[in-house]
């Protein structure tokens, strides 16, 4: 099994832009603390899992993130802050 294009933990004020994912367990997971960081201009496609999985992080802000096609929920944030702001979520076989 795949597993997320990007993993990061424990990390803070990183900044990444221009990617498209596919095929992927997740396209990110931020974990742990992970705190101040954007994720923009994205297209996160036929991911397995949640194409963006938040767990305990903080201040995370997606701009422009298109997720579709997914085999999952497009976003999950637990125990999380987070923002999104001109994103669209379609097609995933769960919910948004």
């Amino acid at each position: 099994m795949q597993k997320a294009a990007f993993s990061i933990y424990k990390a803070h004020d990183i900044n990444l832009s221009f990617f498209q994912l596919s095929g992927f367990t997740n396209g990110f997971s931020l974990e742990e603390e992970t705190r101040s960081c954007t994720i923009s201009d994205m297209d996160i496609q036929g991911s397995v899992g949640p194409a963006v999985d938040l767990t305990k992080s903080i201040s995370i802000l997606l701009q422009r993130v298109l997720i579709r096609e997914g085999a999952s929920v497009g976003v999950a944030a637990n125990i999380s802050k987070a923002a999104m702001d001109g994103c669209v979520i379609w097609s995933n076989q769960s919910s948004a």
